[in-house]
């Protein structure tokens, strides 16, 4: 029996231990976060499908063949030519036979107006020696001359444009070129230009103009147009 006091007596002690004093806040109990795991999705890689080749066939224009004719764009030929110059004297008409002289570069350093690109001579007659009204020389250079026996010197520009040369006098430089006038009086010329023209078969044709004072005289004109053949 005194057991049962004694036993009875602790439980009583220990419920009051375990109760809370009134008023003392009361421990709650914090749930755990809920944390939610979501897979990764990965999306598909998109594919796009090339179109489908065409059916239609390209027509493939092809352009026709370029042909140069001999005839209409012949190359120019050096060599020697006998023509003959029709055209007038200050007015007066003049025809007489005249040799063209065609070569490559024959001054190629210490030239006055640069290198030409070939040279071109016309001597008809020499009017240098020999006073015939008509008589003319019209070149690039000395060298082109027949039997002059000096240093080739420039006395004019030339340049080629397909089959056609052209001449142009330089005033500075007058040297050999001249015509006689119809008093056979020495007019060296201060302008003028000459055209050649190459043709098939060693044929050329061009034009000369050539102007010059002689003395204290007006200066005078001589123009004419030349044809003929390569020797």
């Amino acid at each position: 029996m005194a057991r049962l006091v004694v036993l009875t007596a602790l439980i009583a002690a220990l419920t009051a231990c375990a109760r809370p004093e009134p008023g003392a806040p009361v421990a709650r109990a914090t749930p755990a976060p809920t944390t939610t795991t979501t897979a990764p999705t990965s999306a598909a890689p998109t594919t796009t499908a090339p179109p489908p080749p065409s059916t239609t066939a390209r027509a493939t224009v092809s352009a026709p063949p370029t042909t140069t004719s001999a005839a209409v764009q012949p190359d120019i030929q050096l060599g020697e030519y006998a023509v003959t110059l029709t055209g007038t004297l200050d007015g007066q008409p003049v025809e007489r036979p005249a040799q063209l002289s065609v070569t490559g570069t024959i001054t190629e350093t210490g030239t006055p107006n640069g290198v030409n690109a070939l040279d071109v001579c016309l001597a008809a007659g020499f009017p240098l020696a020999t006073p015939e009204a008509g008589a003319v020389w019209f070149g690039s250079n000395t060298g082109c001359f027949p039997n002059v026996g000096l240093a080739d010197t420039d006395l004019a520009r030339t340049s080629a444009a397909g089959a056609t040369v052209t001449v142009d006098a330089d005033p500075a430089v007058t040297g050999l070129n001249a015509f006689i006038g119809p008093l056979e009086c020495l007019h060296p010329v201060s302008e003028g230009r000459m055209e050649v023209r190459f043709g098939a078969g060693g044929a050329v044709t061009g034009s000369v103009t050539a102007r010059g004072p002689c003395l204290a005289a007006p200066p005078a004109e001589f123009t004419a147009t030349f044809t003929g053949t390569r020797l």
